[in-house]
């Protein structure tokens, strides 16, 4: 199932834990395209300041795929505070921080940092600001998954479902399918720590419809 999953959607990160956590499945919506964006911008943007926060994010993505997570929270953190509360590049280096800070295990940081994001966005009255609310929300859905509570694995479920409605409205098929993947995520995680077969038949349905997104449209 995994080999099909990972072959539609192409360099998705796909892997399974070892040791006392054997239902962990990292099913995670990639950054790589954060990386590209803000390379091309730290050559281009007009603004030096600017062009220096694009350079640390792409620089932040890049320690990511060489797994030196420190590097990238270091260097996620100097963008972030750079941009401007209500930027895209805030939005994307919120999201590149959060994965860094879930890297390197600082996962209760990570959720306060983006529960911190989704209160301070305004209302969603655009398509833009709804895709920023859903990438708040599948950030934060991924973070909580593992290792963490019993109760922020619920509330995990309930962020991915609200990202899915969002994808979902916006017609966006490939965000809808990431944030179903960050549901079954959460829904494996439950499964294991309550033993209740209900949670993995959940996930498996929205494995399903996740790979039904992914398929080319004819």
């Amino acid at each position: 199932f995994f080999s099909c999953l990972s072959s539609s959607v192409g360099a998705m990160p796909v892997g399974i834990s070892r040791g006392y956590e054997p239902g962990r499945i990292l099913l995670q919506l990639p950054i790589s395209h954060i990386g590209n964006k803000h390379r091309n911008l730290s050559q281009n943007d007009s603004d030096p300041e600017l062009r220096n926060a694009s350079a640390a994010l792409s620089e932040a993505v890049a320690e990511l795929a060489l797994n030196r997570g420190e590097a990238a929270v270091q260097l996620a953190r100097e963008a972030r505070d750079i941009f401007q509360e209500t930027s895209e590049g805030r939005s994307d280096a919120t999201r590149v921080l959060m994965v860094a800070l879930t890297d390197v295990e600082s996962r209760q940081e990570a959720i306060q940092l983006g529960e911190a994001a989704l209160l301070a966005l305004t209302p969603p009255d655009s398509d833009a600001a709804k895709r920023h609310r859903a990438l708040v929300l599948q950030s934060l859905a991924e973070a909580a998954a593992f290792r963490c509570r019993g109760e922020l694995r619920t509330k995990a479920v309930s962020w991915a479902e609200e990202a899915i409605a969002i994808q979902k409205d916006l017609g966006d098929k490939i965000m809808e399918g990431y944030a179903n993947l960050a549901m079954a995520s959460a829904l494996i995680q439950k499964g294991v720590k309550a033993h209740q077969r209900k949670h993995y038949q959940r996930s498996i349905k929205a494995l399903k419809l996740a790979l039904e997104l992914f398929a080319p449209s004819d």
